[in-house]
């Protein structure tokens, strides 16, 4: 993360103040702060019964728990308190939910990571950097302590304080702020963490079955003539024919793929000749 470049959540910059100071008193936000290392493993690895060694499972990653430390600048008592009011609002729990119920409350949290990779990611196209994202939701409201030494100085000097921020992140990757959408034969995670398509069929004059490959995850699904969207919902592990699920047209043996990071392949068999899917993703970072 560049603690030089802008970061935002829920429509508020919380690290505005970069620059150098241009006046005593100043107006705005610095994140000050940011732990994302508390992250849950979801395995389990017991004693081998009668001998050496252990049983393991395979290893998932489960929920992301963050917490960050912003500092809030008021260049009088008013402007501080506004400042202070508008964090409280951001950060708050039900207020983010309120804010996109669809994601239960899960909203972007937009931040650069510095990068020499100029090869990837060139200068010309990222100036600042990766530009990245979480989708987190706060676990509590902001925790601060108003005190009397550090809020009833000189107002004209201007005020600040500090406050501890706690989210979660129900997906543990970082992704691209930019969804990358293609139907060509093949689609690349720029990444180092497997990426979660959706993928996009939409139907012509052709029924009968249709088969998605991606590495070694298959979708087989019965399709009819009828123009309609099929989704391949790979996060939520869900199956569309327009907006109404319909797990019943898959094959049992249909697997949801991940787009691991490179190249990955993409072969179609059924539907019109010639014609691709549309598979949507983000570019994935452990």
């Amino acid at each position: 993360m560049d603690f030089t470049k802008p970061i935002t959540f829920n429509s508020l910059g919380i690290n505005t103040l970069v620059g150098a100071p241009t006046g005593k008193a100043q107006s705005g936000y610095l994140l000050e702060q940011f732990d994302q290392s508390n992250l849950e493993i979801a395995a389990y690895a017991e004693k081998r019964a009668l001998t050496d060694g252990i049983d393991a499972s395979d290893v998932y990653l489960g929920r992301r728990r963050i917490n960050a430390i912003v500092t809030v600048f008021g260049s009088t008592q008013g402007d501080f308190w506004d400042k202070q009011q508008d964090l409280l609002a951001a950060f708050s729990p039900t207020v983010a939910y309120t804010a996109d119920t669809a994601n239960l409350g899960f909203l972007p949290f937009d931040f650069y990571q510095p990068t020499a990779d100029i090869a990837t990611w060139p200068t010309s196209a990222y100036p600042d950097g990766i530009p990245l994202r979480y989708y987190l939701r706060p676990s509590q409201p902001p925790a601060y302590n108003a005190r009397r030494d550090e809020l009833g100085g000189t107002p004209a000097l201007g005020l600040s304080n500090k406050y501890a921020l706690a989210l979660v992140a129900r997906d543990p990757r970082k992704v691209a702020i930019t969804a990358t959408s293609s139907t060509a034969s093949s689609v690349t995670n720029l990444g180092d963490y497997p990426a979660v398509p959706t993928i996009v069929w939409v139907s012509t004059t052709v029924t009968g079955d249709l088969t998605i490959t991606i590495g070694a995850a298959v979708l087989s699904v019965n399709i009819d003539a009828t123009s309609t969207t099929y989704t391949f919902d790979c996060n939520l592990k869900a199956f569309y024919k327009g907006a109404t699920i319909r797990m019943d047209l898959m094959y049992h043996n249909s697997k949801f793929p991940t787009l691991a990071p490179g190249t990955n392949g993409i072969t179609v068999s059924g539907g019109a000749v010639g014609q691709r899917p549309t598979v949507v993703f983000r570019h994935s970072f452990a």
